[in-house]
């Protein structure tokens, strides 16, 4: 095909899954341009769909299976359309893909982004189905295109060393490989200067940087490095793992002022046998001590974090061990889910499993108690005026807009004008569970 014909095919990427993911869908975003595609305003007008995956649980899996239903005669009605699904799910499930659904051209792993133009064009030339899974490759260096108007990512590292027992991200993205660091700074004042006000580090396990350096650098040098760059006003990161939140890390976190008051600390278990089981390497009262010492160095911070329940054989009083837990270190907000067995994993190889509708009955009561402290918490910070960052106008109410604060505190407030991307000064006058309503008095930046 010609490049002139070719700029007339347009793309869109669908992005399931967590923040690496989306980072993932913003390369391969610019791959597409880069080679002259162009962005598509639905999936349903684009002549190249790729799904960029995930496969953490079950649900992730059947959401895009359900989708790609959707594509399966789009080439009766368009000779030139690609479909392809990349990422974690692709990883994991490879050329079988393409045995169940015919439909698809590209199979694209996590390790092979950078060979997406190429496929393409081998497809559209030979319509012949291709699967590119190999473990050897990443795109460590390559260039994203920001699909947010106000935050930029980041990656300081790929993969994972942990094994926790439940999880499949080893599995799908290898062992961890950090970036070096002038790299990470040099691309972080690019991103500042360029005029993105925010930052998001990212890793499977942020804090787990360097340890697989000869450089004597660890996470808590990133955040010192990064410190005063112009222009960036907020610095985030997600995940941290709790066993390798070191001193360090909290005293760099305490003394970069662009560092926002807010730590996303995946739980996973309050008890201390799942949590052996899990391969977590930690305690629940070393969790909250962590959550303390935290609280102490960085006030007003805001803690987040994941939860699963009903992992392999956990009893009714593990369950009770981790509501514990959740009730004294009375986090801002939780994802919750039910235990997903992930095929290889050695949880999934458990000889006993907890029952559906005992995850379930289980999850709804992790659900109910840690909304009612999520809104609890939120009700103490009525009529506080706190730093929103707008992120853009609300989907669901017309006049009204949608930004976070530096604890990641969701709030919503009457606006006419486009403010996408600046700072304002909200005071809080409503709290729900999910977060705030307030009134803007000023925009500051």
């Amino acid at each position: 095909m010609s490049q002139e014909a070719k700029k007339h095919l347009t793309y869109y990427v669908l992005t399931y899954g967590c923040q690496m993911n989306v980072y993932d869908s913003e390369i391969l975003a610019a791959l597409m341009e880069n080679e002259g595609y162009l962005p598509a305003a639905v999936p349903e007008d684009a002549d190249i769909v790729i799904f960029n995956t995930c496969c953490i649980r079950d649900n992730a899996d059947q959401k895009v299976y359900g989708r790609l239903g959707d594509f399966k005669k789009r080439r009766e009605t368009n000779a030139n359309f690609v479909l392809a699904v990349a990422g974690c799910l692709a990883q994991k499930d490879k050329e079988g893909i393409l045995q169940r659904f015919p439909q698809i051209d590209i199979v694209l792993g996590t390790h092979q982004v950078r060979r997406l133009p190429e496929l393409i064009k081998q497809v559209l030339v030979k319509r012949q189905a291709l699967a590119c899974v190999g473990r050897v490759g990443d795109h460590l260096d390559m260039p994203a295109r920001p699909l947010s108007a106000f935050q930029a990512k980041i990656p300081i590292s790929v993969g994972c060393n942990q094994w926790c027992t439940y999880c499949i991200v080893p599995y799908v993205r290898g062992p961890l490989k950090s970036r070096p660091l002038p790299l990470i700074k040099a691309e972080a004042q690019r991103l500042a200067a360029e005029g993105w006000r925010e930052i998001m580090l990212l890793g499977q396990n942020v804090n787990d940087y360097g340890h697989d350096l000869e450089e004597d650098i660890d996470f808590a040098t990133v955040l010192r490095e990064l410190k005063g760059i112009p222009g960036l006003d907020r610095l985030r990161f997600t995940s941290p793992h709790p066993a390798y939140f070191t001193d360090r890390v909290i005293e760099a976190m305490a003394d970069n002022p662009s560092v926002c008051e807010h730590v996303h600390l995946p739980l996973q278990s309050g008890d201390d046998e799942i949590l052996r089981k899990m391969k977590r390497g930690y305690t629940g009262d070393e969790f909250l001590q962590l959550t303390a010492k935290l609280r102490q160095a960085i006030p007003n911070l805001g803690i987040t974090t994941d939860i699963i329940v009903g992992y392999a054989n956990e009893s009714e009083e593990q369950f009770e061990n981790t509501l514990r837990v959740v009730e004294e270190a009375q986090f801002d907000s939780a994802f919750m889910f039910a235990y997903s067995e992930r095929p290889g994993t050695p949880g999934a190889l458990a000889a006993a499993q907890v029952p559906e509708e005992v995850r379930m009955e289980r999850l709804y009561k992790l659900i109910a108690k840690q909304n009612a402290i999520s809104e609890a918490k939120h009700r103490t910070r009525l009529k506080q005026v706190t730093e929103v960052l707008a992120e853009g106008p609300s989907k669901k109410e017309k006049g009204r807009y949608t930004g976070r604060t530096r604890q990641n505190w969701l709030v919503h407030f009457p606006c006419e004008k486009d403010l996408t991307g600046s700072l304002v000064r909200v005071e809080l006058e409503e709290a729900y569970m999910w977060g705030f309503v307030g009134k803007m008095l000023e925009v500051v930046g």
